[in-house]
């Protein structure tokens, strides 16, 4: 098990990538727009590359952010993840029920779901639209 410390460090500097990476894109004029994808709507807020200073040297690593909408009703729409590093999603509103792999849940609005990658996860919409936020962080190649 991670010490507490160690691991609200983690979160802390996930924290502070997302926000510098908020704050660079809302510059961005074409972001945010939702382009449809299968089964489900995503709007894209900017993709940057950082480079955290650690003790054995720098280490980069993209992170971007979007806003995934699920609204058709009674569907289940399928959200692949890219291949290597984390996903941070939170469900913003409505009602969903999730599926990855074997597990199924209807997290609560606001919940955080941290993610290994690569994943597949599938969002069922009942009556509703459904709006999740998702903070990508990957390696750099």
């Amino acid at each position: 098990m991670k010490p507490i410390v160690k691991v609200m460090g983690q979160w802390s500097g996930v924290a502070l990538l997302a926000a510098t990476v908020q704050l660079s894109s809302a510059q961005q004029q074409d972001g945010g727009q939702f382009v449809k994808r299968d089964g489900y709507d995503q709007a894209d807020f900017g993709t940057q590359t950082l480079t955290i200073k650690t003790k054995t040297g720098g280490k980069s690593v993209r992170v971007s952010i979007s806003k995934l909408r699920v609204t058709e009703n009674r569907k289940t729409a399928t959200i692949r993840l890219p291949a290597q590093g984390i996903a941070l999603l939170q469900h913003s509103s409505g009602k969903a029920n999730v599926i990855i792999g074997n597990e199924r849940f209807s997290p609560l609005e606001g919940e955080w779901l941290r993610l290994t990658l690569p994943t597949e996860l599938r969002v069922g919409v009942d009556d509703d639209a459904v709006l999740l936020d998702l903070i990508v962080v990957e390696p750099n190649p």
